[in-house]
């Protein structure tokens, strides 16, 4: 019954795209109907082809209450050079997520400050009384700076957004300093005297796998 109404075609074609690209040029010539966009650079310059023009397709934003899926690059805790809290924190603030969305994105991405960010889910601002009783047995098990962000208003690091990221960038490398990296030869190493590498996997032909240095400061 409760497909009742749905899925009655008389046929049913699949056509696979091997390239994101394609797909997109494949939905200008209108070889499809419906197409959920999840590239800012396409929301905000690519439809402008004949058919939107002639009011053939029509944009449209659909917001909802679920939480917004993360998009992001994710630290593996199981490499040792992930381990230490300074080092993460390091990333953090070496990140210039400002800059990246005025330039790269269009101003299209918001900064996500919770897992169930635009949900009732969301943390925001501190800690209830009710949410105490919870946290409290707990917070002995965690590091020092993690129960202190526990226990504070959450806030990501920010800049100004100009590509200029010096503050950010200074305080990233003190605290890897202070996590026992050290500089020699302008490469930065590990405390065991390994050379601070990170790799980073992507998926998608515009996004390639490689290993660099975690930042050169």
């Amino acid at each position: 019954m409760v497909n009742r109404g749905r899925y009655n075609f008389d046929m049913i074609k699949f056509v696979y795209y091997q390239s994101e690209e394609i797909a997109f040029e494949g939905f200008k010539s209108g070889q499809y109907r419906f197409r959920p966009e999840n590239k800012a650079s396409n929301w905000a310059t690519g439809y402008n082809f004949p058919a939107v023009k002639a009011g053939l397709i029509r944009k449209e934003t659909i917001s909802s209450e679920n939480p917004v899926p993360m998009q992001g690059l994710v630290m593996n805790m199981r490499r040792p050079i992930f381990q230490d809290i300074r080092v993460r924190q390091a990333l953090s603030k070496a990140y210039d997520f400002e800059w990246m969305n005025k330039t790269l994105f269009h101003g299209q991405y918001e900064r996500l400050q919770s897992f169930f960010h635009g949900s009732e889910l969301a943390a925001t601002g501190m800690p209830s009384a009710e949410e105490m009783q919870v946290l409290t047995p707990l917070l002995p098990k965690l590091e020092p700076l993690q129960r202190q962000a526990v226990l504070m208003e959450w806030q990501l690091p920010t800049s100004d957004g100009s590509g200029f990221n010096r503050k950010g960038l200074l305080e990233a490398r003190q605290l890897l300093l202070d996590a026992g990296f050290y500089y020699n030869d302008m490469k930065l190493y590990q405390p065991n005297g390994q050379l601070a590498q990170i790799e980073i996997l992507m998926t998608g032909e515009t996004m390639v796998g490689c290993c660099c240095h975690i930042f050169e400061i």
